[in-house]
């Protein structure tokens, strides 16, 4: 009976739909690219990633991720930093990713949303993804 309920409550959070995968997020200064842009892939087993270039307003800006998950993983990469005239005006494009893990096998949307500091958020990514 005690082994019952040790797997009841180990099955709640999914069940309840509080769980919460692990997320990593890491941004690099600079990016080959000078066009905003995401994508995803399922690169292994259990795993999504998602690959971008953000348009942050200008260099002295840096980024930071978070993820709300369910049937669509929505991916938020939001901007941070000076607007210092030191910072110059012309804006800074910074690649990044954000990898998903320990999800189940299945079809999930896939939204990434980019919000530079001071501008409205905007949908780069609108898709979905085959997870093994």
């Amino acid at each position: 009976m005690r082994y019952a309920a040790l797997l009841v409550l180990a099955l709640l959070p999914l069940a309840c739909g509080d769980f919460e995968p692990p997320f990593d997020f890491r941004s690099s200064s600079g990016a080959d690219e000078s066009v905003e842009s995401a994508r995803v892939t399922s690169p292994g087993s259990a795993i999504a990633r998602v690959a971008g270039v953000f348009e942050a307003p200008n260099s002295c800006h840096s980024l930071s991720g978070s993820l709300e998950a369910g049937n669509t993983l929505k991916v938020t990469v939001q901007s941070s930093g000076s607007n210092d005239p030191e910072c110059g005006n012309e804006p800074a494009f910074i690649s990044y990713t954000a990898t998903i893990s320990g999800l189940a096998s299945g079809n999930y949307g896939v939204l990434v949303i980019h919000a530079p500091q001071g501008q409205e958020p905007r949908t780069v990514l609108d898709s979905s993804v085959f997870v093994e």
